[in-house]
């Protein structure tokens, strides 16, 4: 068949690997070095080619990563991939900045980006432009489209805080009210109330339960709750609840009893254990459920951990958790539900639960203890002040992994090459530890872990981006209302985790691990 040659090379590879892709139940692509020999063009001409499908919403991958085969059922419709009409590309770039892809705020790309990368002509791209401006979702300022609808003009004299709209954020208790601040839910919190600032949107607390000494200063129960409402008037804007699932039992009448004063009402169910209390249950249209999608973040991190090659993974216990920590146990078993649903050839081992250092240091939830290090040091010197070099380190090697039986079990009794820790606090202090023992990771043994703390960015560990950050900005958006939220037709907000690789991340040794001596 004759090349048309108005196509452009790599849209005609793209086409082919289309087609290629539909034909085959693959879910991972080979390597660009690969594709690039197989279809017979250069790398550049490759990349553009997946880069091109990868925009239609039919490959997934970042930099450094395997290219992934989006489901169908993911991919957005194929009258939406590419091209079409103004309409269809208002509907593409809706859909961005209703999932906080594009944020309010902030600038949308130049016409020439669209121009190029959804293959529509420039007359198409500003039609689309104006259809969204004549919607308020962006507006011009100087020269540039700004997300968001435009920004009312600023007065001399600032409006009095009594003016200003209000949001009431609804605690369990004090304890639980003082966890949204705290490391787990800081992400959420920090870009919620960033937000709602930028909108100069005040919030107020109220709590579910407290004690009666301090009626006083809050209000408690419903009916606190209604006589802080009533006294809003038409600033009340809505309610955040922050209760967890499992500590009122009347959480979802309560839910409707809020959501009576026709205002939004948003629950932080933050580890998603009420998956049917959504609109199916809350049967009102001004309910919405934000989570975190647990199942959806060890996928990921199984799916990284089977693409960098590995077989056998651990996942150790932390005792402490055993009593209080609800996600130990579901994020096991969503790693046994991972590997028996795709059927992976990986198996994963559940060592015994032992008493482990750092358990002393669970309140401190600062990573290592660098000073128990120190101590051990100190220890095997003055045992033998003749040790130095190798011998020394031998010592000390044999010491710290002497004193945590449940990785040394895993690195000498197993054929474990991963360890996919229960959070990154763990993690941290596996790295270091192990680190400090002699071994090499991830040359050694691969680390993975979760939630990727804002306090622990700097610590050199692969883990899974829960996204609660995107969480609190479209939950903010709820109550500002200058943008559309996404959310299914349920009132469903679950979160997109990513996977963040710092380099605890590698392939599997090929062989046994050697410790020092």
């Amino acid at each position: 068949m004759a090349r048309n040659q108005k196509e452009p090379l790599h849209e005609r590879i793209a086409r082919q690997l289309g087609h290629d892709i539909k034909d085959t139940s693959a879910q991972w692509l080979p390597s660009l070095r690969e594709l690039s020999r197989k279809y017979e063009v250069s790398l550049q001409t490759m990349w553009k080619a997946t880069s091109h499908l990868k925009d239609r919403g039919i490959l997934a991958f970042s930099q450094g990563k395997r290219m992934r085969v989006v489901p169908a059922g993911d991919a957005p419709a194929p009258a939406d991939l590419h091209g079409g009409s103004a309409t269809a590309l208002y509907e593409r770039i809706k859909k961005r900045i209703s999932d906080g892809t594009y944020r309010a705020g902030q600038g949308l790309p130049k016409t020439r980006y669209f121009v190029l990368t959804e293959y529509c002509s420039n007359d198409t791209v500003c039609e689309a432009l104006r259809m969204l401006e004549a919607d308020r979702l962006i507006h011009k300022k100087r020269r540039r489209w700004m997300i968001g609808p435009p920004e009312p003009e600023i007065n001399v004299r600032s409006p009095r805080t009594a003016d200003r709209p209000v949001v009431v954020l609804v605690s369990t208790n004090s304890s639980y009210h003082d966890l949204f601040f705290d490391t787990h839910l800081d992400q959420f919190s920090a870009e919620f109330f960033s937000e709602l600032n930028a909108k100069e949107i005040e919030y107020k607390v109220a709590f579910n339960d407290w004690e009666y000494s301090m009626r006083s200063l809050f209000p408690i129960g419903r009916e606190g709750t209604l006589s802080l409402i009533n006294s809003l008037g038409n600033r009340y804007q809505g309610a955040l609840v922050m209760v967890h699932a499992t500590s009122a039992v009347d959480l979802p009448e309560m839910l409707s009893w809020l959501c009576q004063f026709e205002k939004p009402v948003v629950w932080l169910d933050m580890d998603n254990k009420g998956p049917g209390w959504d609109r199916q249950r809350i049967t009102r249209k001004n309910f919405f459920r934000c989570f975190s999608d647990e199942r959806r973040a060890v996928n990921l991190a199984v799916d990284h951990l089977c693409e960098a090659g590995h077989k056998s993974i651990g996942f150790p216990k932390y005792e402490p958790y055993l009593r209080d920590a609800y996600f130990l146990e579901e994020r096991i078993q969503h790693v046994r539900d991972k590997i028996a649903g795709d059927n992976l050839e990986l198996s994963i081992t559940v060592p015994p639960v032992r008493t482990e250092p750092w358990e002393a240091w669970h309140e401190e939830f600062s990573g290592i203890s660098y000073q128990a290090l120190a101590g051990i040091h100190d220890t095997m010197h003055q045992r033998e002040p003749a040790a130095r070099g190798a011998r020394l380190d031998a010592m000390i090697s044999d010491e710290l992994l002497g004193r945590t039986p449940t990785l040394r079990e895993l690195l000498t009794d197993t054929d474990v090459t991963a360890v996919l820790a229960a959070n990154e606090w763990l993690a941290i202090n596996y790295y270091y530890w192990l680190t400090y023992a002699g071994v090499s990771i991830p040359r050694d043994i691969s680390i993975v872990a979760f939630d990727n703390y804002r306090r622990f960015m700097h610590h050199p560990i692969a883990t899974v981006d829960l996204k609660l950050d995107e969480l609190g900005y479209l939950a903010a958006h709820i109550f500002s209302g200058d943008i559309p939220v996404r959310h299914d037709r349920r009132g469903n907000i679950p979160a997109r985790p990513v996977f963040v690789d710092r380099g605890s991340l590698g392939p599997p040794r090929t062989g046994p691990l050697k410790l020092p001596g």
